[in-house]
């Protein structure tokens, strides 16, 4: 059986979907089930998180380096191309709880756990005072803004650090 050469973009979509699926049911799973993090279950959920983005990004772009360039590709195109590996992934890893928080009552959820944990951080007049410009954050546009961004800066920190690894340049 021949292996295909996926196109650049083709590449970028499959294994950016692939990561971001399994994650989407993985988020699924905890917002239906509830889950509560303590500091080990959130290190463990860190864990899975960024071991898949970052296993996702690796692969494709080997894959992608093996096919065209013949096992050489320059720190640009692997930076690149893990990049949008990872963007994609994180945007669809993130569409629960975007859903959750936007339409099905999870905002209510999140405001008082953030008011809480300010009030107990801050004290009452921080958080009296600061708490409304969190509670514009939490509406669903500037939801899906802040959401894109962070995808776009979690992307571009492992794609710095798994491009030097994946590159591989031809010396004369």
């Amino acid at each position: 059986m021949e292996n295909k050469k996926l196109k650049k973009w083709e590449n970028r979509l499959l294994f950016g979907a692939i990561a971001g699926g399994i994650l989407l049911l993985y988020r699924t799973l905890l917002l239906i089930a509830g889950t509560n993090f303590n500091s080990i279950t959130s290190f463990l959920n860190f864990a899975f998180v960024a071991s898949l983005m970052i296993l996702s990004m690796v692969k494709g772009t080997n894959k992608y380096r093996d096919d065209y360039f013949d096992g050489y590709i320059s720190y640009k195109t692997s930076f690149t191309h893990g990049f949008f590996i990872n963007l994609i992934t994180g945007v669809l890893a993130n569409i629960p709880e975007w859903v959750y928080t936007s339409f099905f009552g999870g905002k209510k959820v999140l405001l008082e756990t953030a008011y809480n944990t300010m009030y107990e951080i801050y004290g009452s007049n921080f958080t009296d005072l600061y708490f409304p410009f969190f509670e514009k954050m939490y509406q669903p546009i500037p939801m899906l803004f802040f959401t894109i961004i962070g995808a776009c800066l979690t992307a571009l920190l492992l794609a710095v650090i798994v491009a030097a690894f994946t590159r591989r340049e031809k010396f004369i």
